[in-house]
């Protein structure tokens, strides 16, 4: 048995705004941790902020699809032929979503002004969430096909569930911008299935 060391995330108070935008989203906790580090201009309008939020919780989530990448390839090597695969399919598809989440941040620029349409960074995001959710089905069935308990799908699991969740704020971001203010959206295929 593993046990954590780590001490406990200390609970930080977080500015009503935060509070507020992450209360939108299907992940309010996750989402309070990624805008935690967040710095924002009480000069802004609130769409601006909001915009700037959304560019800090991608940023956040490339920077842990760009870590989990590297933890994969440095850790997991076995002798199991299909894991392999999967690994490295996986490993291709984290690639993918760090490029696809690079390409929605674009989508900000100029981050003062509102896109034309937030349609094209709701498609890439939604692209880059598929990707997260292909590479556990993946193992899922793999698992079944073999009648094996595969560790490497539970680590894989463990690792992508978080970045499907941050994507997922993203999004709840997003719709948040468009509704002004009103929840109504779901994020389909954040379901356990391993």
């Amino acid at each position: 048995m593993i046990v954590d060391i780590r001490p406990p995330t200390p609970q930080v108070d977080l500015d009503p705004f935060i509070t507020n935008t992450c209360n939108n989203t299907l992940y309010p906790s996750i989402c309070s941790q990624t805008l935690s580090t967040f710095q924002h201009n009480v000069h802004h309008n609130n769409r601006a902020t909001l915009r700037h939020a959304l560019q800090h919780t991608i940023q956040k989530t490339i920077n842990r699809v760009t870590k989990s990448r590297t933890n994969i390839i440095a850790s997991l090597n076995f002798d199991n032929i299909q894991e392999n695969m999967w690994i490295n399919n996986c490993v291709e598809l984290l690639h993918l979503t760090g490029y696809e989440l690079q390409e929605s941040v674009k989508q900000l620029n100029p981050i003062d002004k509102d896109p034309s349409s937030y349609d094209t960074m709701k498609n890439i995001l939604g692209a880059a969430m598929t990707n997260k959710k292909t590479c556990i089905q993946g193992f899922f069935h793999l698992k079944l096909d073999l009648h094996m308990n595969s560790r490497v799908g539970l680590y894989m699991q463990k690792t992508l569930t978080p970045i499907m969740q941050m994507i997922c704020n993203g999004l709840g971001i997003i719709n948040y911008l468009e509704s002004e203010g009103q929840l109504a959206y779901s994020c389909p295929g954040l379901d356990d299935s391993f």
